[in-house]
């Protein structure tokens, strides 16, 4: 009867103990989704990491598990112990999947403002001005990545994300467009157009080019005929992108050379038929009225809304 008794109390201990009861039944799904849940709740980060550190014990070769420990780290003011679970996480990806952690690292870093792979251009006057504040090209505009960085990472560590991308990945123009960004931000032009010559010789895009005579132009050390053989170099590699010629035009009409501007932009449209062309040769008539009627220039205008949605 004691003997029964004694049963009896363990049975009914052990069903009382849902702590016990789940580290002997539940797996890493259990232990992966709880951390997930409490991840999506309000200061609940640190509940979360000691069900990843459950996960991770039962599977630690999963990654996503490292990925959201270190997650939740972060959220929980360990950047430095949240970097090392990407890391991980990394690490033990596939090939695959290794920029997909990457980038969500990156975006951890820099606070969810990363802006991956180049700078974005703007075809009309609301770009950024340039570093000097002085000049605004029209349609030549450039936006630099305004990263917000959290105060405890250092430039160090974000610029360690780039290389490791670039150990990943060596034959992709993108990670060497990335880590020029970075470079660009913090005005080191001189490692920022090494990068991006490296991207042009992987591949030799019009974009990367204009990219190119976009950070020369913004490190002041070199003329402008400079920068325009780098985009006649872009059209001898591209004859057939209206890209090309749209990007020389633009140096062209801000060099006050509006004719030459014109007729990059007349190949353009020849070639594709644009919103930013039509626009943009428009405002280089407008400079050179004699030569040509308002009813003309008008037409352009019209155009590049005919086309601004298409």
């Amino acid at each position: 009867m004691i003997r029964n008794n004694i049963l009896i109390f363990i049975l009914v201990s052990i069903l009382n103990s849902p702590s016990l009861f789940a580290q002997q039944t539940k797996g890493f799904d259990y232990y992966y989704q709880s951390g997930i849940h409490l991840l999506s709740l309000r200061d609940s980060s640190k509940h979360a990491i000691a069900m990843f550190d459950s996960a991770i014990k039962i599977n630690p070769k999963e990654a996503e598990a490292y990925k959201e420990r270190g997650n939740a780290k972060i959220n929980c003011g360990l950047p430095v112990e949240g970097i090392k679970d990407f890391d991980s996480a990394i690490l033990m990806a596939d090939n695959k999947d290794k920029i997909k952690y990457l980038e969500f690292k990156e975006e951890k870093l820099t606070d969810g403002k990363f802006i991956p792979v180049m700078n974005r251009l703007v075809n009309n006057n609301n770009g950024d001005l340039f570093p000097n504040g002085e000049k605004k090209l029209n349609g030549f505009n450039i936006i630099h990545p305004s990263v917000s960085v959290k105060k405890y990472f250092t430039k160090e560590q974000i610029k360690d994300v780039f290389d490791e991308a670039i150990k990943l990945f060596p034959d992709t123009d993108i990670v060497y467009i990335d880590r020029s960004n970075y470079f660009h931000k913090n005005k080191d032009f001189a490692s920022a157009i090494k990068d991006i010559k490296k991207a042009i010789h992987l591949k030799s895009n019009p974009k990367n080019y204009m990219l190119l005579a976009c950070t020369m132009y913004n490190s002041g050390e070199y003329s402008d005929r400079k920068i325009e053989n780098i985009l006649n170099q872009c059209i001898k590699k591209n004859p057939t992108d209206w890209y090309s010629y749209n990007y020389r035009a633009m140096l062209f009409s801000f060099r006050n050379l509006p004719q030459k501007a014109i007729k990059d932009y007349d190949k353009a449209i020849e070639i594709y038929p644009n919103a930013a062309s039509y626009y943009n040769r428009a405002e280089a008539k407008k400079l050179l009225k004699q030569k040509y009627s308002d009813q003309d220039i008008q037409a352009d205008y019209s155009n590049a809304m005919l086309y601004k949605d298409k």
